[in-house]
Parts: C-alpha cells; structure tokens; sequence
C-alpha cells in the first residue's frame, strides 16, 4: 500500500484544516492540489515550490493578478494511505456493526452498560490500534460514508483529540478519529436494536 498526502493549513489540527479533500502521491500530485485551490479561492497563481519533507511542509509564492509582490506560503503535509478502488470497504463498518451486535446481546436495553461495552471494544479494534488500518479506517470513511466521518470529526474535536502533543505525531490522531467512527457506527447500530426490539 502506498503512502499519499493530503495538504493542510495549520499542523496542529490537519484534519480540521484540509487545503481540500484530494490527496496525492507525489510532488506533482502535491503541487496541483495546491495551485488549484489557491486560484479557486484566493485567485492567486503559485510558483517556486520547496518541499521539507523531514518537517513535512512546503513552501511557495502566491501572487494575485492585481498584487504588485508574491506573498509566501505555507502549507502542511499529511501522509495517508491511498484508498485501492474500495477493496477494504466495510470491513471496519462490519467490525463496529458486530460490535453492537453483541453488546446488545450482552446488555439488552442498558444503554450505559452497552456503550461502555462499544467503547472498550472499539479501543482494542484491530480497526483502531493498528496504525496502518487505521488510516485505512480513516481514509475509506471520508470517501465512501462522509456523513459518519463528519460526525466522528466533530466528536474528535469537541475532545481535543485533533490536537498533537509534543511527543505524539499524526498517527496518533489518525488511531482516535477510527476510534470515532467506529465508535459512531457501533452506537448507532445499537440504537437501532433497541427500537426495533
């Protein structure tokens, strides 16, 4: 599986600050996703690209038609893993399906009994804390189920779990979003169990 990138504008809070929701694989890829949401929202033209790939960022020039001088930019570098035409789909959202299955089975109608079921099994999902799958998890979910990942980012955030402490990276914000779309999937479902009983 290859690594790609999408682009952000603040490093402490990627995902909340997407450039756009295109990724790429290469430095090409990278400077296209630029150049394009550049002229599409500020109207500006992009030149003299220079990646730092030890810190993960890239600099440039952006210049407006009507500017007399360039201002220089500055964006942030976030590696995923590229999504292959769909093959894994589902098997994190059948994993968090069985979840709530079985914490239906175990706890009925308890609801705080069976969430706190979800969430100690969501927290040791292969899905979860495996670094790889959980891009994976990540990944798939805001291509192929967006409203799930909106939910399972604002559940992200309003627990600061967006931001990255001095010792952590960007894996480690990647494994708490899986968590939180699992987590929102196995909920869900086991509400529904609890109606349709």
């Amino acid at each position: 599986m290859k690594t790609a990138y999408m682009v952000a504008t603040w490093r402490e809070y990627p995902f909340e600050n997407l450039l756009s929701d295109k990724f790429a694989r290469d430095e090409d890829g990278i400077k296209a996703i630029i150049a394009d949401a550049y002229n599409e929202d500020y109207f500006k033209q992009v030149s003299n690209f220079r990646f730092y790939w030890r810190t993960m960022e890239v600099t440039f020039s952006a210049k407006a038609p009507w500017d007399d001088e360039a201002d220089q930019g500055r964006v942030y570098l976030v590696p995923i893993y590229e999504v292959k035409g769909g093959e894994n789909k589902m098997k994190w959202d059948e994993a968090a399906v069985e979840i709530a299955r079985e914490a239906w089975e175990e706890y009925g109608n308890d609801e705080e009994a069976a969430l706190e079921y979800i969430h100690e099994s969501v927290d040791g999902s292969e899905h979860v804390i495996y670094t790889a799958q959980a891009y994976d998890t990540v990944l798939e979910a805001r291509v192929l189920d967006p409203e799930v990942f909106e939910r399972a980012h604002d559940s992200l955030t309003d627990t600061e779990g967006d931001r990255i402490s001095r010792d952590e990276t960007i894996d480690d914000v990647i494994t708490r979003l899986a968590y939180w779309i699992l987590y929102e999937i196995a909920a869900d479902h086991y509400r529904s169990l609890v109606e349709a009983q």
